[in-house]
């Protein structure tokens, strides 16, 4: 009988492992290589639409609508159902969805604009921002392109507040709204913007004022522009009177009011030391609506052997609209104690 060659089996099949182990490490190699360039693919797809702005309020392939985004041959963005019907055709640089009928979109105009659009593209905010940001799931922060500040929004596209604000945030329930030198607290509620109080402060003479309201009637029907223009009346008037310069009263008031307001300067020879408080109420009993003014003020006299030192005073300020709808100062009284 022919013996077997067990070197040579052996040889053999230590040489087919070998081949073995090079072919599943190409294998491997391989499928690095595929799971790289996937990874690479849903990058490049998604880069537009998530990764470059971290204020978007949900990624649209990640809605509950089943919509996707898509990219067309030249990189511009659009969006199908989960049928693959287009809803919104591919010309937009980057999307974001806000429910199933809006969403931020983008487009090249002189550099990237924002906007917002329905689902039969029609345009709900125009492409006038540099940017949208989620306040919360119901309120949205516009930036303008060409203003700084942000204008509310709900997700729907309707303005809940006209004012351009420098600042926004949100503490529990509360927003916390500033703009120049007013500040505001509000809810939303029942798809409304309430505010809950106002406050406004200014100068005179470098001493500082501030007033508050949380009269709710106050505090929504005023813009705050209007408190404003109230807050630079009274310090206009202070130091009208402080200078003893009596007739720059008339840029604060009309002509029907500035002979009475001018007739008595309580502060003539005066220095203020510091302002006390300062309160601001709605008048409804009279025709036109009067915002009154109270004000309380230490302060020195000083005139030669006649000063006196550490009075007090409380003022009150009435002020209204005119027929153009400027405020002006309608009256002022004063009472001055010792003390």
């Amino acid at each position: 009988m022919k013996k077997i060659n067990r070197e040579f089996i052996i040889g053999k099949t230590g040489a087919s492992a070998k081949h073995i182990k090079i072919f599943l490490l190409l294998m491997f190699i391989v499928l690095i290589a595929l799971i790289a360039a996937l990874v690479n693919f849903y990058m490049d797809v998604n880069k537009n639409s998530s990764t470059e702005n971290p204020d978007i309020i949900v990624k649209l392939n990640e809605n509950g609508y089943g919509y996707k985004i898509f990219k067309n041959d030249d990189g511009m963005l659009g969006v199908a159902d989960k049928d693959e019907t287009i809803i919104i055709q591919p010309q937009w640089t980057e999307i974001y969805f806000l429910n199933s009928n809006r969403f931020i979109v983008s487009k090249d105009i002189n550099g990237t604009k924002f906007g917002i659009i329905d689902r039969d593209e029609n345009v709900v905010v125009p492409f006038a921002f540099r940017k949208f940001k989620s306040l919360d799931n119901n309120i949205l922060q516009g930036y303008p392109y060409s203003e700084e500040g942000c204008i509310l929004f709900d997700t729907s596209g309707n303005i809940l507040s006209n004012d351009l604000w420098s600042a926004c945030s949100k503490n529990n329930n509360l927003i916390e709204l500033s703009k120049d030198n007013c500040g505001c607290t509000a809810e939303f509620e029942d798809g409304k913007l309430v505010f809950k109080k106002v406050s406004a402060f200014n100068y005179i003479n470098g001493i500082k004022f501030e007033f508050e309201s949380f009269d709710s009637i106050l505090v929504n029907n005023l813009k705050i522009s209007d408190y404003i223009n109230i807050s630079d009346i009274v310090s206009s008037y202070f130091e009208s009177m402080l200078s003893d310069d009596l007739n720059s009263l008339i840029n604060i008031t009309d002509s029907e009011y500035y002979t009475n307001i001018a007739s008595v300067n309580p502060l003539k020879f005066c220095q203020l030391n510091k302002i006390k408080s300062c309160t601001i109420e709605l008048d409804n009993n009279s025709n036109i609506p009067e915002y009154i003014i109270d004000i309380n003020v230490n302060f020195d006299y000083i005139n030669g052997d006649d000063s006196v030192y550490n009075k007090y005073a409380e003022f009150i300020l009435r002020i209204i609209k005119n027929e153009s709808g400027s405020f002006i100062l309608k009256n002022a009284e004063s009472d001055v104690t010792d003390s």
